[in-house]
Formats: structure tokens, sequence, C-alpha cells
């Protein structure tokens, strides 16, 4: 037996760590933030599940040229970036046009329980660990709401 799963690029963590730990552009922060969220509304209306660890490291970029499209018919594999995106991030500078086009993958759901039955009750990274959790209240779907936005307030910062 054996998985065979799609190739996925760098985590947020690793991206921001290869340039010098810059902030993202409000604009590429506000992409992310988008596909986090539905992302996580699919998981907690349609699969009924809280992820409980979300953070940078289990937020997978996925980008793609898309500038250079080859002619039907050719075989075209996606490619982190291009020569012109290279160059800027070389330079250790994050703008809009190395992240001009991505998806963002949630990962890791290896801690994630049901909404309606929990494994364990200290979930999260510290760092983004939701309220309800510190105080040993039930949680729910919220808490990996409070990450994504503890997450995204130190991207863009």
């Amino acid at each position: 037996m054996c998985l065979v799963l799609e190739l996925l690029g760098p985590d947020l963590r690793s991206w921001q760590l290869c340039f010098g730990n810059p902030g993202l552009a409000q604009c590429s922060v506000k992409q992310i933030l988008t596909q986090i969220l539905q992302g996580l509304e699919h998981l907690h209306t349609q699969c009924k599940i809280i992820h409980t660890d979300i953070k940078p490291e289990n937020i997978l970029l996925c980008m793609e040229e898309q500038s250079h499209k080859e002619p039907t018919g050719e075989s075209s594999s996606p490619s982190v970036l291009n020569g012109k995106e290279a160059k800027s991030t070389e330079k250790g500078q994050i703008n809009s046009d190395s992240l001009k086009d991505f998806t963002v993958k949630i990962a890791d759901l290896g801690s994630s329980c049901w909404v309606y039955k929990h494994f364990c009750e200290e979930i999260q990274t510290r760092q983004y660990r939701s309220l309800e959790v510190l105080l040993g209240s039930e949680y729910g779907p919220s808490a990996d709401i409070w990450s994504v936005a503890c997450m995204v307030s130190e991207k863009h910062t």
C-alpha cells in the first residue's frame, strides 16, 4: 500500500524564513486568509472536523506560473517561480509578483478531531492557542478561527 499525493510547495513559515522573515504584502495575506477560511469552512461544516493545529507550518503554498502558458497539446508542468520572480526572491524581496498566483492547502490533520467528539483537551500550538483551550473550557471550530487570526496577524507584521 502507498499513498500518492499531489506535489505541494513550501509551508508559510519556510517561505518567510527563506527571505529573512519579512511580513507579507497585504494583498497576499488577504489571499492566504480567504483560502484558509474557505478550507476551514469546508472542514467544519461539510466534514465536521476541527483541525486543532492551524499554524504556518501546516499551511502549504502551491505556486504556479501563469504568465507563460504553453500551447494546447504540449505537456505543461507547474513551476515554482519563473526567471523574473526567482531574481526578485534571490534578493530577499517578497513582492506581489513572486506571490502572484498561488493556492493555499491546509495540511497535517494528524491531531484533528470531530466537531462532536474530542480526543484531547490540550490542542493547538502554544502561540496560536485559543482562549477557551487556555481556560480548559469546551472548544469547537472557533478554536481554528482563533489560530488563523493569530497567524494572519503575525504574517502581516
